[in-house]
Formats: C-alpha cells, sequence, structure tokens
C-alpha cells in the first residue's frame, strides 16, 4: 500500500511523502472514485491501514494463506463462488494469477485494519467525516 511508482502519479499522498496511494493498489479496486462516498470510505480504510503498520500490526500469512487457497478450492468446486470471483476478475480487469495477488493483499489489508481497530479505540465511523482533516494529512490527486 505504501510503494513507490515513479511513472504512476500517486491518487492520494501525506504531505511529508510518507505514504502514497496508486490506483493499482488493492484497496482501490473495490472502490469507485467517482463515488464520494466511496472514496472516503476508500480513504478511511486506507489511513487506518498506515496508522495500524505505524503500529507495528502484522496479518498473519499462514490465516491469509489459508484463507487464499480455501476460496481458490471454492472457486474450483462451487459454480456460486466461481461466478463471484469471475465477475470480479472481469471487473478489476485482472488475470487469474493477479486476481489472487489482489484477493491476497486486500485480505491483508483488512486483517491488519480489522486488528488494529479491534486493539484501539479508533472507529472507523470516526474516520469517515470531516474529522479526518483530510486537507492538512494528505494531498488528493483523482
Amino acid at each position: 500500500m505504501t510503494h513507490s511508482a515513479p511513472e504512476e502519479r500517486a491518487i492520494v499522498q501525506f504531505k511529508d511523502g510518507s505514504a502514497q496511494l496508486y490506483k493499482n493498489d488493492p484497496i482501490v479496486f473495490a472502490h469507485d472514485l467517482s463515488d464520494e462516498q466511496d472514496f472516503k470510505i476508500m480513504l478511511s480504510w486506507w489511513l487506518t491501514y498506515v496508522e495500524a503498520q505505524k503500529a507495528g500490526v502484522e496479518a498473519d500469512d499462514t490465516e491469509i494463506n489459508r484463507y487464499v487457497e480455501q476460496e481458490k478450492i471454492l472457486y474450483a468446486t462451487d459454480p456460486e463462488t466461481k461466478e463471484h470471483h469471475t465477475y470480479r476478475m472481469d471487473r478489476y480487469g485482472l488475470s487469474e494469477d493477479d486476481y489472487w495477488k489482489h484477493v491476497r493483499a486486500n485480505n491483508t489489508l483488512s486483517s491488519v485494519v480489522n486488528q488494529y481497530l479491534d486493539n484501539t479505540n479508533v472507529n472507523i465511523d470516526q474516520l469517515q467525516g470531516p474529522e479526518l482533516k483530510i486537507a492538512v494529512a494528505v494531498i488528493i490527486h483523482k
């Protein structure tokens, strides 16, 4: 979620440059950036993820791998699950291999954010309004 891609301009970045969010980041795929509410939700999750990383929260790789493998099995054996994942692959324009990388990355992000929220007094709903002080914390390039 925080990486450098010199050929691509960040859609959101901290003013001090310590964190950037790019269109190809997994959290962005799941959101419609043209929808203001959806954008704010995505931004809230990303900011929470950045804070969780700063606090040292990490996902359990074994748990993440188990989840992805279970989803792959369901994808191969359950028509509803296959339809769900195929729809998302098509929507995101990803190959099957890239899609499973996306699923892993998105599940990692969710795991980190949920652990952070479970272990702090922060409520994700508090992070979705003007109290974010977005203008102070980040620069938005849509």
